[in-house]
């Protein structure tokens, strides 16, 4: 039982990062659970560890202390989790706790995109085909803007050009400053509008 609430936990909060919405409430209201993320991230639990981390990091049922939810978040990211990787890279690269530095924050939102996070590729600024996969399923009724996209991979243009919307939809590039041949050629297929401020 103890298993399943933790998981379940971590998939909310999870999703509430994916979404770039503050995990704060969730925390604040599930605060009665404090111990049970507690005695699981000590037991080495890596979901428990970045919700323990988390009471830390908003300062609920415990002093706030960044770096102390920095300490779960590394132990957790340690395992490979990639909702704490993401976590570190936020935090490095707004100076959460730490020294803002965003060469420190790229390599945990790159162990992180590997695994199809999705906030943490967008945060590297590269749109590769995994996440424009998850953003088109998420958007599937609606307009995308990808301002945070610096570049674009081949795949991703081609998956794009393709995808049927269930309705018209339109994509906007404002950030993107390069776009190679065959990613502007898997784009041209696209049935929408296309838009692009820098290239």
């Amino acid at each position: 039982m103890n298993d399943e609430i933790i998981r379940e936990d971590f998939q909310q909060c999870d999703a509430l990062l994916c979404g770039e919405v503050s995990r704060v409430n969730f925390i604040g209201s599930n605060i009665e659970r404090l111990g049970l993320w507690q005695e699981s991230a000590e037991a080495g639990d890596a979901r428990g560890q970045v919700l323990y981390g988390l009471c830390f990091f908003y300062g609920q049922g415990v002093d706030e202390s960044e770096e102390r939810a920095i300490e779960w978040f590394r132990k957790s990211a340690d395992q490979g989790n990639a909702h704490a990787q993401t976590s570190l890279g936020l935090c490095y690269k707004h100076g959460w706790g730490v020294e803002q530095d965003e060469e420190l924050a790229l390599p945990w939102f790159q162990k992180a995109a590997e695994q199809g996070h999705s906030l943490a590729a967008k945060n590297m600024g590269h749109l590769t085909k995994e996440i424009a996969e998850q953003l088109a399923a998420d958007h599937r009724y609606g307009g995308m803007l990808l301002r945070e996209f610096k570049t674009i991979d081949d795949d991703a243009a081609e998956f794009l050009g393709t995808y049927k919307f269930r309705s018209r939809c339109d994509l906007c590039f404002d950030g993107l400053t390069e776009l190679s041949a065959n990613a502007a050629k898997g784009l041209a297929a696209f049935g929408g509008e296309l838009r692009f401020n820098r290239v």
